[in-house]
């Protein structure tokens, strides 16, 4: 909800929620240059204009990032069409 309302004050419309779970295997705490990695997470999915991206992107990563308590991954992907279903 946190990651959401920021996102929303910088000019997103919402995002999406996805409740997830650890699907490598038993090492989960044994991950590469100190990542704790948590068994279950949330993956927060937020779809706005290139324009907004980076300001998003940056102020997630300050106040939810890898440096912060809740050790969070920030990471883009273009999407090129995005259509309804209707």
């Amino acid at each position: 909800e946190n990651v959401i309302a920021t996102a929303r004050s910088l000019g997103a419309r919402g995002g999406t929620v996805f409740r997830a779970r650890w699907g490598g295997g038993k090492d989960v705490e044994q991950q590469p240059h100190g990542l704790s990695v948590q068994s279950e997470k949330e993956i927060i999915a937020i779809v706005v204009a290139n324009e907004l991206r980076n300001s998003i992107m940056d102020t997630v990563n300050e106040t939810y990032g890898l440096q912060s308590e809740a050790q969070g991954v920030v990471c883009s992907m273009k999407v090129d069409h995005f259509g309804s279903i209707g």
